[in-house]
């Protein structure tokens, strides 16, 4: 009687051993946030750096062909040197490769509905554990809002220079990132980790 006894306390001791074990970490949404805000800073930051540099040594032509080649170099690199996937995503992207996955449109909507109502802000973010080819990964997309700078090439047609336009229409025939104005919603960053 004593060796069942003993084993049945075996088997439930077991068993919630195994039970917790298999349970979820809970998700820390405020330390992924405060990590990944500061990716998308970084990031963001350099990026701007390079085109500013670039603006102010040969003008808006200039910073067309850095954001048509240094910046998907300087993409891939961050991403390498940070082992994340990272990306600019927009619903009128300029490069082909720029199309929201289904939660980047999501997400995208969302900061629509939000700056609609103008509600769009520094602090606005949508952070997610999901699941990414079979791995559990954090998902993180940040507003990109229109400065200044940014009309030299995504202004009206009143702010492109002819030469830029003509660039443009060159290397991207079917670009749909004009017509902006300072403060517009642009797209986002997406930035993608694997676990």
């Amino acid at each position: 009687m004593n060796k069942m006894k003993y084993l049945i306390a075996l088997l439930i001791v077991s068993a919630l051993i195994f039970v917790s074990c298999k349970q979820e970490v809970k998700f820390d949404e405020k330390k992924y946030s405060e990590e990944f805000r500061g990716y998308a800073k970084e990031y963001l930051l350099g990026l701007k750096s390079v085109l500013m540099k670039n603006m102010h040594e040969g003008g808006p032509i200039k910073a067309v062909t850095v954001c048509a080649d240094t910046a998907s170099d300087l993409t891939k690199l961050y991403a390498e040197t940070m082992n994340l996937e990272i990306k600019r995503v927009s619903f009128k992207n300029r490069n082909e490769n720029n199309q929201p996955d289904n939660f980047e449109k999501e997400s995208l909507k969302k900061f629509e509905e939000l700056f609609a109502v103008n509600k769009i802000n520094a602090e606005t973010e949508i952070i997610k554990k999901v699941n990414v080819d079979g791995k559990e990964s954090i998902r993180y997309v940040k507003p990109i809002l229109v400065e200044a700078p940014c009309l030299n090439c995504h202004g009206s047609a009143n702010e492109i220079i002819p030469e830029v336009k003509e660039l443009i229409q060159k290397k991207y025939s079917n670009d749909k990132a004009t017509g902006y104005k300072i403060g517009d919603l642009r797209g986002a960053i997406s930035i993608t980790k694997k676990l």
